[in-house]
């Protein structure tokens, strides 16, 4: 049994199914992961670690190749860390940015229940 290689992420279903459908032409088996994420939230999924292109390992040489003759720009990375996910789209925000990772989840995480309890107190007068 072949283990399943991510050779690029994606983040549109569109780009995805072509690059698939790209690479099937060739006699590659490719699968997309996270595509049920997809259906639930369709639009961007970026910020959710995006539809990774997979296909066998031993097949990830000439997928590579392919992809990149097609032009795309591919640089592999064996897992996904959604701390750095994380950290790379908060560093712009302003007064957060600054902040360590860790106190920048905090606030994110703090910020819908301060605006729900705002709500409410504001609501009761």
């Amino acid at each position: 049994m072949s283990r399943w290689i991510s050779i690029t992420t994606i983040n549109g279903s569109f780009e995805a199914e072509i690059i698939k459908g790209r690479l099937e032409s060739e006699g590659l088996k490719v699968q997309i992961k996270n595509d049920a994420i997809n259906h639930i939230y369709p639009l961007d999924n970026k910020i959710l670690g995006g539809l990774e292109i997979q296909v066998r390992e031993a097949d990830v040489i000439v997928a590579v190749d392919i992809l990149r003759e097609n032009g795309y720009n591919i640089t592999r990375k064996d897992s996904y860390n959604i701390i750095g996910n994380i950290d790379a789209y908060t560093k712009i925000l302003p007064f957060v940015g600054k902040l360590p990772v860790a106190y920048r989840i905090l606030v994110l995480a703090a910020f819908p229940a301060l605006i729900l309890a705002l709500a409410i107190v504001l609501s009761a007068k």
